[in-house]
Formats: structure tokens, sequence, C-alpha cells
């Protein structure tokens, strides 16, 4: 999620990435785990939001043991 403030959030992320205290694996693997969420849930495919499931919004994930 992006904060409200996302500019000073860029602004501070580039300057963290820039210096070295956070590696661009991670900003790399943060990344490739968004973009396979949404791969999985199929946003790529459909990528308007189904208001019905408005009331899930900010609920914790769960996942099965057999969906790893």
């Amino acid at each position: 999620m992006v904060p409200y403030m996302y500019e000073q959030f860029i602004s501070n992320l580039t300057y963290e990435v820039k210096s070295g205290n956070i590696p661009v694996s991670r900003s790399d693997d943060v990344v490739a785990r968004i973009f396979q969420v949404k791969f999985e849930t199929g946003l790529f495919e459909d990528p308007y939001a189904n208001k019905g499931l408005k009331s899930f919004i900010g609920q914790q994930v769960i996942t099965c043991p057999h969906d790893s």
C-alpha cells in the first residue's frame, strides 16, 4: 500500500537505497511479491474492483497449508 505522504516515502526510500541501507535486492523482492499476489488474484485479467468484497479490506490474510 502506498502511504498518504507517498512523495516523502519515495524520497526516503530512494535515499536509503542509494546510501546502501536498503539493498536493491530487498526492493526487488518486495515488488515481486506484490506482483505475484496481483497475478494470483487475477488483477491483471480483471482490474476492476469487486465492490461486494469491500468489507474484507484490511483483514488479515490466512492461507491454507496446501496453498503454499
